[in-house]
């Protein structure tokens, strides 16, 4: 007996119910756990069913990281949309990138891991990395334009994206214990960031 046709709505569903079981699995037992047969039998289905929709563990792992950045996507804009000014816009989005390493360490981890395919194979993981970096990008154009960023808005977007990015993997390693946190670092990294550079000596300090 042929397969139902489904439509397309009915695909990105069934793309999802898998998607969402596979986050499951990751976030309670972890990557090596999560194998196609692992998650067939969590939902029911036979590995065959789950190939018609991820040919294998890399495009699921793949999927799994461009989840994470569309949630960072997600947390980012929310912030973006609450802001009284571009520097409290600004203050918000390093919150919210802080917020999602957090509340979201296996997928912040899976997302910037080091072997990774190329994004050709997977073209998916950079769209929503692009996308989540365009959410910090539009912050940095108006705190430039408002003086509160110096400098070229993409580059000082990826100045402030690293800072975040340092403080969000020390947090989430425990190394925050030699008397700060990160949140109490949050202000300070912003401000050193609105430090114009003429004025810095050579050994970091302000004149």
């Amino acid at each position: 007996m042929a397969r139902p046709a489904y439509s397309q709505d009915q695909v990105q569903a069934i793309h999802e119910e898998i998607l969402a079981s596979a986050v499951a699995v990751f976030r309670s037992d972890g990557l090596e756990a999560l194998t196609l047969r692992a998650l067939a039998g969590r939902m029911g289905w036979t590995p065959a069913a789950l190939y018609r929709y991820f040919d294998g563990k890399d495009a699921l792992i793949a999927a799994l990281r461009a989840r994470g950045f569309a949630i960072l996507r997600e947390g980012l804009r929310s912030a973006r949309s609450g802001a009284a000014d571009p520097r409290d816009a600004t203050r918000r989005i390093m919150r919210a990138y802080l917020d999602f390493a957090i509340a979201e360490p296996q997928l912040f981890q899976l997302a910037y891991q080091l072997d990774q395919r190329d994004s050709d194979t997977y073209p998916i993981v950079r769209v929503e990395r692009e996308r989540a970096f365009s959410e910090a990008l539009a912050v940095g154009r108006e705190a430039v334009a408002a003086g509160i960023l110096r400098g070229d808005p993409l580059v000082a977007t990826h100045v402030l994206w690293a800072g975040c990015h340092g403080l969000a993997a020390l947090a989430i390693a425990g190394q925050f214990d030699l008397g700060c946190n990160y949140d109490q670092l949050i202000d300070p990294l912003l401000e050193q960031l609105t430090v114009p550079i003429e004025t810095r000596t050579v050994d970091g300090h302000t004149k």
